[in-house]
């Protein structure tokens, strides 16, 4: 049996804000941007119970966002006097269900924001255009030798970052190796890590 898989680009992705976490960014040309002085007066009880916390911003080709608690990453120390915004958003939890409201009030301060840099990195890697999908499909050799798709077996979206190696492991056939299968990846998407690595491993 071979296979071929295809990893596409995906400009369509959903945001991983979701219904749990909003970016608000105070920069006019972003799509998530409001009015800084509005959002103090309307948030400050949730900066006060550590439901909303202040963003920095830098940008020099691609973006990142990150805890302004957290200072600035030495990498980025040289050239953050010219693409560094130190105060330049807000995410908050935005969830309306109970329980969700509820594990988040569970957390102490380092907990939570632990889960917001986890957060903002993919919300960086969507920004970004990191968005990826991909397809199985089974092939069959034909008698002159040429191989032809004969069954399209999976098609899968929504991909941020790097859980697009997650979701090839988890949706690949059982038999697909290295060996049978061909790897269609234009755009590089899977070249820094081995996308045939057991999935339990």
């Amino acid at each position: 049996m071979k296979y071929r898989l295809s990893i596409h680009h995906d400009d369509m992705a959903e945001s991983p804000e979701y219904d749990t976490f909003e970016v608000i960014s105070f920069n006019r040309y972003h799509g998530s941007f409001r009015d800084p002085n509005e959002v103090f007066d309307e948030l400050e009880d949730e900066f006060d119970e550590g439901f909303a916390f202040f963003l920095s911003y830098f940008e020099h080709g691609l973006c990142r966002w990150s805890l302004k608690a957290d200072g600035v990453d030495p990498m980025l120390a040289g050239d953050w006097r010219w693409d560094g915004v130190n105060t330049a958003g807000i995410v908050r939890m935005s969830s309306a269900d109970s329980g969700t409201i509820a594990w988040w009030q569970s957390l102490d301060m380092d907990e939570r924001r632990k889960v917001l840099r986890q957060f903002l990195e993919s919300y960086t890697d969507w920004a970004n255009g990191n968005c990826w999908g991909f397809t199985w499909q089974r092939l069959e050799e034909c008698s002159h030798g040429d191989l032809h798709v004969v069954e399209d077996l999976d098609s899968i979206w929504g991909y941020v970052g790097s859980d697009i190696l997650w979701g090839i492991r988890e949706y690949a056939p059982a038999d697909a190796t290295e060996d049978n299968t061909e790897v269609v990846d234009e755009y590089g998407a899977t070249a820094y890590a081995d996308i045939w690595e057991k999935a339990s491993a």
